[in-house]
């Protein structure tokens, strides 16, 4: 049992974590994430999508550091 459980968790090392903006919008301090939201809700549907793409941005270069 505990070799098996050995290999599934070698089997997980080995794959890339692809983080979504959900987990790192969870991950971000409670104040940080009442900003964004108020940025967010400030613009219309389109700029709602750019400014969601550019902090996914921001957080894939967080999380390359």
């Amino acid at each position: 049992m505990k070799e098996l459980i050995q290999k599934i968790k070698k089997g997980f090392a080995k794959q890339p974590v692809k983080d979504t903006f959900g987990d790192f919008f969870l991950r971000t301090p409670a104040h940080e994430r009442t900003e964004i939201l108020r940025n967010v809700a400030r613009k219309s549907n389109e700029d709602q999508r750019n400014l969601l793409r550019e902090y996914e941005k921001q957080m894939s270069v967080k999380n390359d550091r």
